[in-house]
């Protein structure tokens, strides 16, 4: 979801500068073009806009931080039309290092500049703290994250904050998040495991876990009123979950996915060229597909 600072976004002197300069009026942004003309706005005028930072998210590239800059970087490339890989002939050379996504991985680079210093090591905690402390306007992070933003004793800024879906660009796509829940081909106990999703996947079932703060992916209960009423962000999550996205159910994930990490979280933040490192992660993840499936991909 989108987290923005609603009372930075109402600043009438802000409102006013942005048009004089933009030719347009601040709005919440719907693409990423417009919310990085915004945090960008918000930089280089910190004392108008009355917060320093325009935008920061977990843009953490480090093993310890497991898919976090992938999973931010992911969805921008969706959203300019890009692709990370071929899931019908898992070829990745030529398209996760295209042109397309050269452009949206520089967009990422010039919009980790709006942030705070050392964002570029970001994690959850970091990211929640930077909206919460008063530092930065805007972020895009996780539902699961909303919890913090509501506590009103753990978050100083938590009445200012408001909630929208991530932004698109040429397309919507919002990366897909959280784990799937899975009866295990080994079981001894398969009547049992599919008992227990066929329970846990009901509309009753699911009901009563949105009241609990969960989250669903049942449209029946995403349009209902117990979950849309649940929390400020919930009908947001009814609307975004419509537009997700996942990446690579393989096994060799955790072997591709360290070398995006890192890659991408060196093109972010400047220290390395985005071309030259979308070509690296083509090159290396083509390899262990070629290694793990010498004849193509599996019938």
């Amino acid at each position: 979801m989108l987290v923005y600072r609603k009372d930075v976004f109402e600043n009438q002197k802000l409102k006013d500068a942005f048009k004089a300069k933009a030719g347009k009026d601040l709005a919440i942004p719907t693409k990423w073009t417009d919310l990085l003309e915004i945090a960008q706005f918000i930089k280089a005028n910190p004392d108008v806009a009355g917060v320093k930072n325009g935008y920061t998210t977990f843009w953490c590239g480090t093993q310890a931080c497991y898919d976090q800059v992938a999973t931010v970087w992911n969805q921008m490339a969706w959203s300019w039309g890009g692709e990370i890989w071929d899931p019908k002939t898992y070829k990745i050379d030529g398209i996760i290092n295209s042109d397309t996504n050269v452009k949206a991985l520089q967009f990422a680079a010039d919009l980790f500049k709006t942030g705070p210093d050392g964002s570029g090591n970001f994690t959850f905690n970091e990211t929640v703290d930077a909206l919460c402390s008063g530092s930065t306007a805007m972020t895009t992070i996780w539902f699961g994250f909303g919890a913090a933003f509501v506590d009103k004793n753990g978050c100083k800024e938590s009445d200012n904050l408001a909630y929208a879906i991530a932004p698109g660009e040429v397309k919507h796509v919002t990366s897909l998040g959280g784990m799937g829940l899975h009866v295990s081909s080994y079981t001894k106990n398969k009547d049992a495991a599919l008992a227990f999703v066929k329970w846990f996947e009901s509309k009753d079932t699911q009901t009563a876990w949105a009241k609990l703060g969960g989250f669903t992916a049942r449209k029946s209960v995403l349009s209902g009123d117990v979950f849309q009423k649940a929390t400020p962000y919930n009908p947001v999550f009814a609307q975004a979950y419509l537009d997700v996205k996942d990446f690579w159910n393989i096994p060799e994930y955790n072997k591709m996915l360290p070398i995006q990490m890192e890659q991408l979280n060196l093109a972010i933040t400047g220290q390395a060229d985005p071309k030259e490192a979308l070509d690296t992660i083509a090159q290396e993840q083509q390899q262990i597909m070629t290694e793990a499936y010498p004849n193509g991909p599996p019938k």
